[in-house]
């Protein structure tokens, strides 16, 4: 038990951390680089942001209400799961919201399958492929910035872990183009 604990706990602050990072450094044109949140509701959006601020400010008990409000009234809303599998004070019920949001994964944007593939490979103990997609995110996130070479260096790391990761590619080569090669 504790040990499940100790991951859930590590896997948070990843995830927070990338999360943190990639949202914040991603803005060259107004919300041009950020992940686009995909909900059909704009009340399921309103109250997934304002859960998301709550928990990006460590207050993830007060965010569950949010996330779960946004939940009922947008059933698939991925990354509402996402963030409050991530607050979750249960094992039982982090690892239900990892159900559904691995469930909606085909059904949202490529920016938000990365995140929940990327902790559902933590779960799984997939170092490997958790590796790959945090180079990748990074990757993405020094392309959005500008620093071309810093995003070649961690997307090629990406593409050395798996050599038919496909996104990975596909940025890189953004990525050289922008370099001019």
């Amino acid at each position: 038990m504790k040990n499940v604990l100790f991951i859930k706990s590590f896997l948070i602050a990843v995830m927070l951390f990338t999360t943190l990072v990639f949202l914040t450094g991603c803005s060259k044109k107004e919300d041009e680089k950020k992940i686009p949140v995909t909900t059909v509701s704009d009340d399921a959006r309103a109250e997934f942001l304002k859960g998301r601020e709550l928990f990006e400010k460590l207050r993830g008990q007060e965010s569950l209400t949010h996330f779960e409000s946004a939940i009922a009234k947008d059933k698939g809303f991925a990354m509402a799961y996402y963030y409050h599998s991530l607050a979750n004070p249960t094992t039982k019920g982090f690892f239900e919201d990892l159900g559904n949001m691995v469930r909606l994964k085909d059904s949202i944007s490529e920016g938000e399958k990365l995140f929940i593939l990327s902790l559902k490979a933590g779960v799984d103990g997939d170092q490997k492929k958790q590796e790959e997609r945090a180079h990748n995110q990074i990757g993405q996130f020094y392309l959005g910035q500008q620093k071309f070479q810093l995003a070649v260096d961690h997307l090629k790391k990406a593409t050395e872990i798996d050599h038919n990761y496909s996104l990975a590619y596909n940025m890189l080569g953004y990525s050289y183009r922008s370099l001019g090669e």
